[in-house]
């Protein structure tokens, strides 16, 4: 007589194997199946089960990483933040501090707690090897109503770190190709903030707005910026135009209707 598993020992086999590739799929940094992400988020036997394959395999961080991540009613964006800048000088807790900010970012949308977060770590972002993913998971963060708020962070945003990540993750979203989720005044607003911003960025950060300038203006406004494709008489033309342009505008403002 053919004998088949009873539904209980069924979901414990999968239960275990769930946990297993979780677990593998957040040390190794590889991006979880979402089911999996659901999984982890989760609270409860689930979570639990993560938790202990965690201190099984005596990665502490992990361990405390998932109990943050799945306790959303308890842990609040602070939390993980906190964790994942105590963590910042310790090399065995990268696969943790990955799944703190892929925690913030991908499913609470938590900017403010995961900007909190880049900006109390002090390695340099050339130095950081965090630092490409936080680039891009805050650069995908930015939909919907998120648009809106970012672009004006770009000028608001005065802390060094979390600034830099901002303006890099709208580079990003401009090489990414998503330009098409900006509305035309978001597009033009973002322009504007790449030309103003250009001269006063790290010299590390200026090929990326370069990139993206040309990507999202044109080549002239980028080698322009950049000092090249004008000679200097021909720049020395272009402001005696420009004033010459306000002069009149002031004179005829001037004139009684």
């Amino acid at each position: 007589m053919k004998r088949t598993l009873q539904p209980r020992v069924l979901i414990g086999l999968l239960l275990v194997l769930g946990v297993g590739a979780v677990y593998a799929a957040l040390t190794l940094g590889a991006r979880p199946p979402a089911r999996d992400s659901k999984l982890a988020a989760g609270s409860g036997a689930a979570n639990a089960a993560q938790v202990a394959e965690a201190k099984k395999q005596r990665d502490p961080h992990m361990a405390r990483a998932l109990e943050l991540v799945g306790n959303q009613s308890a842990a609040s964006g602070a939390d993980l933040a906190d964790a994942y800048a105590a963590w910042a000088s310790e090399p065995r807790a990268l696969a943790a501090r990955r799944a703190l900010i892929r925690s913030l970012l991908r499913e609470r949308r938590d900017v403010t707690a995961a900007l909190t977060a880049i900006e109390a770590d002090t390695t340099p972002p050339e130095r950081d090897p965090l630092w490409t993913e936080l680039v891009e998971s805050l650069s995908n963060a930015w939909q919907g109503p998120l648009i809106a708020r970012g672009l004006d962070l770009i000028v608001a945003e005065s802390r060094p770190r979390a600034r830099r990540a901002v303006i890099a993750s709208f580079a990003q979203l401009v090489i990414a190709e998503r330009t098409s989720d900006l509305t035309p005044d978001q597009r033009q607003t973002l322009v504007n903030h790449f030309i103003d911003l250009s001269p006063s960025l790290p010299a590390e950060q200026r090929p990326e707005i370069d990139q993206a300038l040309r990507e999202i203006a044109s080549d002239d406004v980028a080698d322009i910026l950049l000092g090249r494709g004008l000679d200097t008489d021909e720049l020395d033309g272009a402001r005696e135009r420009k004033q010459a342009l306000a002069e009149t505008q002031r004179a005829l403002a001037q004139v009684p209707e």
